[in-house]
């Protein structure tokens, strides 16, 4: 779409929220064409009334952190993230995106339980092995160590059924 067309449809939304300020389908989109023309206090509004009428919302909180990202607001970003998180813990991209913006703030501590995590269940993920190969490195671990002792870990978590991922 258009620079022009997301334009349009922010405004035809808009239109629409005056005659249903409560239509989530509306905010959702309209937050959505805010963010793609660049108005992301306009959409961080639109996700913050979602968030009113459906407070257990992971996609909304998710939305959100990533348009407090793009505003450089890395404190509200990493809040929203991670309540997207609580609320749905199996949700591996608000993980990734919350490790890495733990990385990008410089809270490598922050990020390294989550990156563990990934690591499991994301194991040919190269930008996630640098980081932790980064990480581990700082503490003179190897990444060899490290895919050990979750598979330990995962063994004795999750069943033998961790044993048919790669090495």
């Amino acid at each position: 779409m258009l620079r022009q067309e997301y334009h349009s449809a922010a405004e035809a939304y808009s239109r629409l929220l005056e005659y249903d300020p409560y239509d989530v389908g509306a905010l959702q989109n309209a937050a959505a064409a805010f963010e793609k023309i660049g108005l992301y206090a306009d959409g961080v509004e639109m996700y913050r009334t979602i968030l009113l009428l459906h407070p257990d919302n992971s996609h909304a909180y998710f939305n959100l952190g990533h348009l407090y990202l793009r505003m450089g607001d890395f404190a509200r970003a990493t809040e929203a993230l991670q309540q997207a998180s609580n609320l749905d813990p199996e949700d591996t991209e608000t993980r990734y995106d919350l490790a890495f913006l733990h990385i990008l703030s410089g809270r490598d501590e922050s990020a390294l339980p989550l990156l563990e995590i990934l690591s499991v269940y994301l194991p040919d993920d190269q930008a996630l092995w640098e980081q932790l190969s980064r990480i581990y490195g700082d503490r003179g671990l190897s990444q060899r160590s490290h895919r050990a002792r979750l598979r330990a870990e995962a063994i004795a978590t999750r069943g033998a059924a961790i044993l048919l991922t790669p090495e």
